[in-house]
């Protein structure tokens, strides 16, 4: 019954989202990056850096996310709507 409740009043909840979600994270990572290293990025290196973590949210980089480090693969069949893409390549 309380599961029914929420389900009918729920309300949309995003914890992600492609503008904000990466783009703050890796600002962050930079900061983190800096301050530990002593090095210093330019602020068009940082624009670089932060645009390319937005662009691996597009098609087909997200499924560069699949990548298995342990056995140095990644995603071995291709995925609707990639044209063919697999994260190997």
């Amino acid at each position: 019954m309380v599961f029914g409740f929420l389900l009918l009043t729920r309300n949309n909840v995003s914890a992600y989202d492609t503008k904000t979600t990466h783009p703050d994270l890796t600002r962050e990572i930079v900061s983190f990056y800096e301050l530990s290293t002593g090095k210093k990025f330019t602020d068009e290196q940082k624009q670089w850096i932060i645009q390319g973590s937005i662009d691996e949210d597009f098609a087909p980089r997200w499924l560069n996310h699949f990548y298995d480090p342990v056995y140095e693969r990644g995603l071995s069949t291709a995925a609707p709507g990639t044209n063919g893409y697999l994260a190997k390549n």
